[in-house]
């Protein structure tokens, strides 16, 4: 049998970056809920939660990135990369999301 790990394609940072997780309700009105990863790759994330969504489920993302060093002396820089995903795997302490395709990277207004 072929473990979790050997079939990732991707390297996977332990990095942990804020995420706005938006989805649809069964009412159909959007909610959101601020979350953290614990590691992410190009490929997916696994996103830190007491309440996991159920696979299958359709979410937008919204990673907020934040660069702090001394390259950027006067200020924080922030983007943010907008990306949609499915929920494909969830454990007691959240949930692997694999992401789409298509994103967009642009600069976080605070």
């Amino acid at each position: 049998m072929v473990s979790a790990i050997e079939r990732r394609h991707n390297d996977r940072l332990l990095l942990e970056v804020p995420v706005m997780v938006s989805l649809m309700d069964k009412k159909g009105k959007e909610r959101s809920i601020e979350l953290m990863t614990s590691n992410i790759s190009s490929g997916g994330a696994f996103i830190k939660t007491d309440n996991p969504l159920k696979i299958g489920t359709e979410i937008q993302m919204d990673i907020i990135l934040s660069f702090d060093s001394d390259r950027f002396k006067k200020s924080t820089k922030k983007s943010h990369i907008d990306i949609g995903g499915n929920v494909i795997r969830t454990e007691r302490d959240g949930m692997a999301v694999c992401f789409n395709t298509q994103y967009k990277i642009s600069s976080y207004q605070v």
